[in-house]
């Protein structure tokens, strides 16, 4: 007879430990069930002082056994630390990895450079490990990551949470369902860098004090050595070559992700970048120091034809940069939001993805209407008639989509995660095909 697994086991053994530790959650609710403490994970996290504290607040209905920062005395870490007052502290990882023995997975926040070694690390000691994006400083850190983590059979995830919400999933199947046609144009951009940042920065020369208590050289970590400074830490250190991966790495992870999902992107055949300049004085350009990311940047990235698809031309812009506003929004139409955007250009119409949420609710050329977690989307048609047939369906259908979810609540349906989740998740599609029948959405919902 096979023994019986706890939760804690069978994540352990099947490799689903991410499922636990996820940095959002957003179906968690009232109607979860309730975990006991014997079968919660033992969470750690490196770097806690910026993006790992909210990782932290995410999990913190597991097990959070341990903290480690280099910084334990900033303000940034101290609402943590207070929060969580069993967990053990610590300011070396590696110290933690010893002496801290029962740990299952580690959350991982460190600024980039650092990414790789610290994974490496938790994954050798046989820890499963969730990395803040980037994963990693280079490709080939990342390629080694993907290794590693087949050798020691230990799941890994990057901090991508938009990636788990509904939104993308929607547009891709709406991508799918051919709404907008073949799409031969995609653009993606970002208000970073929102740090000081220009490749005509220099390293700077004078010597200051880190922050009392702080190891700068363990900061360092694998990194050429140099005096602290402030223009790196806290937080400026995104734009500094050897520390960060810029605007593109800072952001791209998030914004280009639901395009790369949408047309099944895989590796581009060509790459073509632009930087913006800066002359010192007439006719005389300013050298590049090669130290710091440039302030603004254009880059093209050429996409084959892949699965039926037709090939792609990416276009990210970041520094203030954007392309040209769509026509066919409306004045009042938002294009992206503070942080970007990008925008799907198809042979039969133009769809935008933003990140913010937003409802209007009147349909018009341009309607856009909220989604879960990835924000709205905006649909432009070429026709009236095809504006009115899709426009009603989609901005109907939505509505009902959260009327229908709320009654499957009322009934006991429990959108936790796993198997809860999917059953709910199909209970909801069928009953959508049955009120929606011979629409678009109901064609997609049926090919699932």
């Amino acid at each position: 007879m096979i023994p019986p697994l706890n939760r804690r086991d069978f994540l352990k053994s099947a490799g689903l430990a991410s499922a636990a530790f996820a940095v959002a959650r957003p179906w968690l609710n009232s109607s979860a069930r309730t975990v006991s403490p014997s079968e919660k994970l033992n969470i750690a996290a490196i770097g806690f002082g910026g993006v790992g504290g909210s990782n932290v607040r995410n999990s913190a209905d597991e097990n959070i056994v341990a903290l480690c920062d280099l910084d334990l005395n900033s303000k940034r870490c101290a609402s943590t630390i207070k929060t969580q007052p069993q967990a053990a502290l610590f300011t070396d990882f590696r110290e933690m990895l010893e002496k801290q023995k029962d740990i299952d997975a580690v959350i991982i926040a460190t600024p980039d450079h650092s990414h790789a070694y610290i994974a490496m690390e938790c994954m050798r000691a046989g820890k499963h490990v969730y990395v803040q994006k980037p994963i990693a400083h280079s490709v080939f850190e990342a390629r080694t990551l993907t290794e590693a983590a087949r050798k020691y059979k230990v799941v890994s995830q990057m901090g991508n949470q938009g990636h788990s919400g509904e939104g993308i999933r929607q547009i891709t199947e709406w991508i799918a369902a051919g709404l907008i046609g073949q799409v031969r144009e995609v653009h993606a951009w970002t208000n970073r860098p929102i740090w000081p940042q220009s490749s005509e920065m220099e390293r700077p020369k004078d010597v200051q004090s880190p922050p009392e208590g702080m190891d700068w050289n363990k900061w360092i970590g694998p990194a050429p050595s140099r005096p602290f400074n402030s223009v790196y830490h806290p937080g400026k250190w995104r734009a500094w070559c050897d520390f960060g991966t810029g605007s593109l790495g800072d952001m791209g992870c998030h914004i280009i992700d639901p395009i790369f999902m949408a047309l099944k992107l895989r590796y581009p055949t060509s790459v073509e970048g632009n930087v913006s300049t800066v002359y010192e004085s007439f006719g005389q350009e300013t050298k590049s120091k090669n130290e710091c990311y440039p302030r603004s940047s254009i880059a093209r990235f050429k996409f084959p034809a892949r699965e039926g698809l037709a090939p792609v031309e990416l276009t990210w812009w970041d520094g203030g940069l954007m392309p040209s506003r769509p026509d066919e929004l409306e004045e009042e139409d938002s294009f992206g939001d503070r942080n970007g955007g990008c925008l799907f250009i198809g042979d039969k119409a133009i769809r935008k993805l933003n990140k913010r949420f937003k409802r209007r609710d009147r349909a018009t050329d341009v309607l856009s209407f909220g989604l879960d977690d990835v924000g709205s989307i905006a649909i432009s048609l070429d026709t009236a008639s095809r504006n009115a047939k899709i426009f009603g369906t989609l901005f109907h259908e939505e509505a009902l989509r959260y009327v229908v979810h709320g009654i499957l609540h009322l009934f006991g349906y429990d959108d936790g995660t796993g198997p809860d989740r999917r059953k709910m998740a199909a209970e909801e599609d069928r009953i959508l095909r049955r009120l929606c029948p011979n629409t678009v959405l109901s064609k997609v919902l049926t090919r699932r």
